[in-house]
């Protein structure tokens, strides 16, 4: 049996050309039965005709493919439809805007430190100025803006105290109401000298009176130059007839104030004297309702003046502060004073003169 098999083999291995195969033959028993022969003609002798062939290589059994499971897909989920609401056209007009209150927080106080801060230490942009080309008194600068000069207070002289960083020259402004009563006037466009209290009885008039003047500022304090303009009307029938009476005053003077004593000038005495004169043009109304007048223009006299300036700045430090860096406003004063008015020059005057009396207005420094 075994016999049988080993030649199975060895027909199987000449079958599939492998030349493992093509060595004779050894085992006597299987020479025995095949023959003598078998190993040299079957075994020994190759084919010529597959001498040349280059070996064969074995054959690569492929695998069967496997089979994946038929999963069927799942059903797809159905998703809601989208959809966009109409567009409704608005007409413009029927539109209406309301306005929404802006929402304002309250203000808190603040020190005067805080505010000083808020005052001076604000930087400018530094693009919006050019660079200081001069400099002049106090550390203040001039710059060119629109082919002008323009001084700008530098925040080192705002800090200073009055009396550090004022300045040699400056000017100022006032408004007051100065009380008059010209009790030895008397009136001749009637032709009939009538006193002033018998045409316009005993009560003062208030003269509205505009000064502005050139300030001179030294140790010792400062002198004021300035100019003055007064006017105002005054009508009665005391007499019987109505009367009417006009006054304009002019005056130009020399004023010394004390305000250089302290550190700021709180209160600032003063004292003045003008050279002034006035044009009355006294007037009635006949019977035929026509008006008569009579003007004269007096000569030169003098007005003198004693007052009291009171400082102002301190009642809004942070206002002063803004006014100066903004305006140049050094300072502004309750102006209280006393004036009288002495005889003019000219002898054929009508007698303009006063007593003492009282005044109070409105001063700005710059």
């Amino acid at each position: 049996m075994a016999k049988i098999l080993l030649s199975t083999i060895v027909y199987l291995g000449l079958f599939l050309g492998t030349p493992a195969y093509s060595q004779p033959v050894d085992d006597p028993e299987l020479t025995d039965e095949l023959g003598s022969d078998v190993g040299a003609e079957n075994f020994e002798t190759a084919d010529p005709a597959t001498e040349n062939l280059p070996p064969q290589k074995p054959e690569v059994l492929q695998a069967a493919p496997i089979e994946q499971p038929n999963v069927p897909a799942p059903a797809p989920v159905a998703q809601p439809a989208l959809t966009s609401p109409p567009i409704e056209v608005v007409n413009p007009e029927d539109v209406e805007i309301v306005d929404v209150p802006e929402q304002r927080t309250a203000p808190t106080e603040m020190t005067a430190e805080e505010e000083l801060d808020e005052v001076v230490a604000t930087p400018a942009a530094p693009e919006s100025r050019p660079e200081p080309q001069q400099e002049i008194s106090n550390d203040d600068e001039i710059y060119v803006e629109d082919d002008e000069e323009v001084a700008v207070m530098s925040a080192e002289r705002l800090l200073l105290p009055y009396k550090e960083r004022r300045e040699t020259h400056g000017w100022e402004f006032a408004l007051h109401l100065e009380r008059i009563l010209l009790e030895n006037l008397q009136s001749e466009v009637t032709g009939v000298y009538q006193n002033y209290d018998e045409v316009y009885g005993t009560d003062p008039i208030y003269l509205p009176t505009f000064r502005i003047g050139y300030k001179y500022n030294f140790s010792l304090g400062s002198v004021i130059l300035e100019g003055a303009y007064g006017y105002f009307d005054l009508s009665d029938d005391l007499s019987g007839t109505e009367r009417t009476l006009n006054v304009k005053r002019q005056s130009v003077g020399a004023t010394y104030v004390m305000d250089n004593v302290f550190s700021e000038p709180w209160i600032a005495p003063y004292a003045g004297v003008n050279l002034y004169n006035m044009e009355l043009t006294d007037g009635y109304f006949d019977i035929n309702g026509s008006e008569v007048t009579d003007t004269v223009t007096t000569g030169i006299g003098q007005h003198y003046m004693l007052g009291l300036l009171i400082q102002m700045n301190g009642a809004d430090p942070k206002a002063a502060r803004t006014a100066l860096f903004d305006y140049g406003l050094e300072n502004s004063y309750v102006d209280l004073f006393l004036s009288k008015y002495a005889l003019t020059a000219n002898g054929d005057d009508p007698d303009t003169s006063t007593e003492f009396t009282w005044g109070a207005g409105m001063r700005f420094e710059f």
